[in-house]
């Protein structure tokens, strides 16, 4: 009998991931309204010109927001910095969201943002993501959008944090993402809650300018909450302050709701975290 309860199992999981397999990803379904429009790059030397780049604006906490969608020109000889950034939304500190910012000489700012394209009426579930239920995209955006989203519209914890990679790198990681997103474009695959989700898949274009520098199998990969310790641990994050003070001072939840109405809240959220940096908070 146990034998036949196995043999059961077996066949089970066996039709489980044939119809799995069976799955097509797609870019025509009826999307949420802020996952409407996948970027598209145009590279032409150091001139980047981006076609979706999002920027919806937020009013107060659940009431209803309209998606906007821009084109926007980029000199990517102008690269200066990348910024990671933890958005914690959970009691469970490995659960969470992470993106970059991409920073420009003169104060221009383009945030990445990989993540599950949730249909009309869909909410995002790390069991379903598990099983092919969401395709995957990449989302280019302003900063008022991707960081004051999150910290006003939704009031969760953000944590801000300039890594330690030089421009070059920088540039070459931002070429890999517009590549990526223009091959998802035409060709649509689907997002993984484990295996491609919003942190390992950063990973992957870290180690097109560091080859080898992270790898798939460590949990940290997998599991968002815990990023930036193993950035910290590795050194791309600032090392100066114990990585507890440090998650404490870098988060930009406060800053973010003072300075919302701000055009220059990036500035602001920044100026902030050198303040703390030089002990003068």
């Amino acid at each position: 009998m146990p034998a036949l309860s196995v043999l059961y199992f077996v066949i089970l999981c066996a039709l489980l991931a044939l119809l799995v397999s069976l799955k097509r990803p797609s870019n025509d379904r009826r999307w949420k309204p802020d996952f409407a429009r996948p970027p598209k790059a145009d590279l032409d030397g150091d001139a980047l010109t981006l076609r979706g780049v999002r920027n919806i604006r937020y009013g107060a906490p659940g009431t209803p927001y309209e998606a906007v969608w821009e084109t926007r020109a980029y000199d990517l000889g102008n690269v200066k910095r990348l910024w990671f950034v933890v958005e914690s939304f959970s009691r469970l500190e490995a659960v969470a969201h992470t993106l970059i910012s991409f920073e420009f000489g003169g104060g221009e700012y383009l945030a990445f943002s990989a993540e599950a394209r949730l249909q009309d009426g869909e909410s995002y579930d790390i069991l379903r993501g598990l099983f092919r239920n969401f395709e995957l995209m990449y989302t280019f955006g302003d900063e008022r959008d991707f960081i004051l989203r999150r910290t006003n519209y939704q009031d969760h914890d953000v944590y801000l944090y300039p890594l330690t990679l030089p421009p070059g790198e920088v540039r070459g990681l931002l070429e890999d993402t517009l590549l990526t997103a223009n091959r998802l474009y035409d060709h649509p695959r689907f997002y993984n809650s484990l295996t491609r989700n919003c942190t390992n898949l950063l990973g992957v274009h870290a180690n097109v300018v560091r080859p080898g520098a992270f790898a798939w199998w460590r949990p940290e990969q997998a599991l968002p909450g815990l990023s930036d310790r193993l950035l910290y641990r590795k050194g791309w994050i600032d090392t100066t302050l114990p990585f507890e003070r440090l998650h404490e001072v870098y988060n930009v939840r406060y800053v973010g709701q003072k300075h919302r109405d701000d055009p220059n809240v990036s500035e602001k959220m920044r100026e902030g975290l050198l303040v703390h940096r030089k002990g003068q908070g």
